[in-house]
């Protein structure tokens, strides 16, 4: 004979009805079930089952988390949405619940003892994070974002310093200014292919971040985007990009390996300043200027492969 498992989810033990002429129902539902080793799995928070013919009978009882219910691993993070947004007053954070949020507004903003917020990821009904949502939260090291964003403000994670990765959804199309500023222990970032611009600073100081592919569609990257990007050692810039805008990339001293577009046109004010590290750097035919400062402090700079046809006057400073 095969085993069978008998699984209820109701939080309260359903009535067994007498029917007339028969033995108590409490007998005739579970008629020759073994209930010494029949398994009953119910959840945690039901009540009566341990109490309740015939279900007092189960010898094996065993409690399981409501699967509806949240489970935060962040106990400060936990307190927060329950006291803004458990509806029902149970002391828990539905999926229905937080699916039902559409402004987080600054709930989260500046605080620094949260650590992590993976659980963001039930807030379905959000479709924006406003400006500054989680700027200065300096602990917090994970969190996963919903896939109903369409957009985010600015400075979203701003001085985030303990945030190591984060994956962004489908369907972005702009990284506003400041969004990733001055996080130190930024590693990795997944751009989406959906987005086309990089507003300014957006990873400005993000020291540890050694790698980014930026998707085919961005048009256009904003000034000091990249400034301060101390452990990146690659970048392959679209060809979309016509602008290298002021000090897009001053200050990244690993960087080695660069991709210059072949449309480009604009070299701005500072735009490599102190990338040290850079040994070889090819000017597209398509360039007609190069800003003041741009290749300074460039000290490994050993080959400039110029393919532009008619040279045009550049400030003695460029190569500084």
């Amino acid at each position: 004979m095969s085993s069978r498992h008998y699984t209820s989810y109701a939080l309260t033990p359903p009535t067994c009805k007498d029917l007339p002429g028969y033995a108590p129902a409490f007998y005739q539902v579970f008629y020759q079930v073994d209930k010494s080793t029949c398994q009953l799995v119910v959840l945690e928070n039901s009540s009566g089952y341990m109490s309740e013919k015939p279900w007092w009978e189960f010898k094996k009882i065993v409690f399981i988390p409501d699967p509806n219910i949240i489970v935060f691993n962040d106990p400060l993070v936990k307190s927060i949405c329950i006291a803004k947004w458990d509806t029902n007053n149970d002391g828990e954070l539905s999926i229905d619940e937080a699916a039902s949020v559409t402004d987080l507004s600054l709930a989260f903003s500046k605080n620094s003892e949260i650590t992590s917020f993976d659980e963001l990821q039930y807030f379905t009904g959000l479709t924006t994070l406003e400006d500054w949502c989680f700027s200065y939260c300096s602990n917090l090291k994970s969190c996963i974002l919903p896939s109903s964003l369409t957009s985010i403000g600015k400075g979203v994670f701003d001085h985030c310093t303990n945030l190591k990765n984060i994956q962004l959804p489908d369907g972005l199309k702009t990284i506003p200014s400041y969004t990733f500023a001055h996080c130190s222990s930024l590693e990795t970032v997944n751009l989406p292919q959906s987005i086309e611009k990089i507003e300014l600073a957006a990873f400005n100081s993000c020291s540890e971040l050694n790698t980014i592919s930026m998707p085919l569609g961005v048009s256009a990257i904003g000034q000091s985007v990249f400034s301060g990007c101390s452990n990146l050692t690659s970048i392959e810039i679209p060809d979309n990009i016509k602008t290298l805008e002021f000090a897009t990339f001053s200050g990244c001293t690993s960087l080695s390996d660069v991709k210059i577009p072949q449309n480009l046109e604009t070299i701005d004010d500072d735009a490599f300043r102190d990338c040290s590290s850079i040994e070889e750097i090819i000017l597209p035919c398509t360039l007609s200027r190069i800003g003041n400062y741009a290749f300074s402090g460039c000290s490994g700079l050993k080959i400039i492969n110029s393919q532009i046809v008619e040279p045009f006057a550049i400030n003695n400073n460029v190569f500084s």
